[in-house]
């Protein structure tokens, strides 16, 4: 795979240009802006203009569906170095596909015809953390949270793996169940309209490392 360029053009940062995209340009175009990110060469403006741009208003046509953790420091706009209307994200503590989460992703995949999904969790990840302390008999605060950790405990086959070693455990195995339970999101695979990959984030570089 070609290595991403830290330089931008105009028509690549476009907020709805997106043309005729493949899952591994988008992935290409995903690594370039995190790039720029950790290089302190980030681009992006997301002004009251652009939130406003006819453009913009008039529809959306993102070319990349994220899915990640609810944490106020995944951004995932800042961290590809991307405008308004560039990603489609879907945030979810432990970034876990649940019903509501999976209808998102497949409007995103169905209506929007994004060809890749990232699933991406985070380095120091809390829901991660509740879970491994559930799966070593901590108490859970509440019967919603109770439901979180289950969840993601079904992703792990070792309740002593390191908190960061389970968060990319959860983003492949969130992979595996995203498309093993929707038809849609399989049949697009199918027809190589999508790719759907896990990612991890790591909050001392602010890089993204692809799984």
């Amino acid at each position: 795979m070609n290595q991403p360029q830290l330089s931008s053009t105009t028509a690549g940062k476009s907020m709805l240009g997106r043309m005729t995209m493949n899952a591994s340009d988008a992935r290409n175009r995903l690594q370039a802006g995190n790039l720029r990110f950790t290089s302190n060469a980030a681009t992006s403006e997301p002004t009251v203009h652009h939130a406003t741009d006819e453009q913009t208003i008039s529809g959306q046509s993102p070319y990349a569906t994220i899915l990640t953790c609810a944490d106020s420091r995944v951004t995932p706009e800042i961290i590809f170095d991307e405008g308004i209307g560039s990603l489609f994200v879907v945030r979810t503590a432990g970034a876990i596909a649940r019903s509501s989460q999976m209808s998102s992703l497949e409007f995103a995949v169905g209506q929007l015809n994004c060809p890749l999904i990232v699933v991406m969790g985070h380095s120091g990840c809390g829901a991660i953390a509740a879970t491994l302390g559930y799966l070593q008999g901590q108490d859970v605060a509440s019967p919603h949270l109770q439901t979180l950790v289950e969840h993601i405990s079904s992703c792990l086959d070792n309740q002593h793996l390191e908190a960061d070693e389970a968060a990319k455990k959860t983003a492949i195995e969130t992979c595996q169940q995203i498309i093993s339970t929707s038809s849609m999101i399989q049949q697009a695979i199918a027809e190589d309209k999508l790719q759907v990959v896990a990612a991890m984030y790591n909050f001392l570089t602010g890089g993204v490392e692809f799984l």
